[in-house]
């Protein structure tokens, strides 16, 4: 998270999220707390710039916030860029769903999964997309799974794979 190559740990609850830096030693130093949302977070170089940004979704029901929180200083600063407001989700996950270069947004809402498409370096995102209606759905990941260079979905609490 911090650009110095070794592994920083990010760790959220229900009211924070917190990257715990990796000084030396596996000494771990807190870096960021976000206290705002419930959360579900995905790490993510959203913008391009070779840094990881964080995707947050909210689980409250008083706040329905999408963001992504992009890195602006090595893991000290950050700037938030809300995506959408209008839907209570559950989970969260990130990349370049539809091949264009950049990197698209897949949300869970109560009935299924949105897409909110990238519409270019993270500056604006497509409404959510309805893609899959699968309520059951909790712990999915994006990956390619198959080899043939595009993502695919893992849903982990049902081990299936779609496509």
């Amino acid at each position: 998270m911090d650009g110095d190559r070794d592994l920083d740990v990010v760790v959220w609850g229900e009211k924070q999220i917190r990257i715990l830096v990796n000084k030396k030693k596996r000494k771990f130093k807190p870096r960021f707390v976000l206290k705002k949302w419930k959360t579900s977070v995905a790490i993510h170089d959203m913008d391009g710039d070779k840094d990881l940004d964080l995707v947050v979704a909210s689980r409250h029901p008083d706040d329905f916030t999408l963001a992504w929180l992009e890195n602006v200083g090595k893991a000290k600063a950050w700037k938030t860029h809300v995506v959408d407001t209008k839907t209570l989700r559950y989970g969260v996950a990130a990349g370049d769903v539809d091949g264009d270069g950049d990197q698209d947004i897949i949300t869970k809402v109560t009935g299924g999964l949105e897409l909110h498409v990238n519409n270019g370096k993270a500056k604006s995102f497509e409404d959510g997309t309805p893609i899959h209606s699968e309520p059951r759905l909790s712990s999915f990941k994006l990956a390619d799974l198959d080899g043939d260079k595009d993502l695919d979905m893992y849903d982990g609490s049902k081990d299936d794979i779609l496509t």
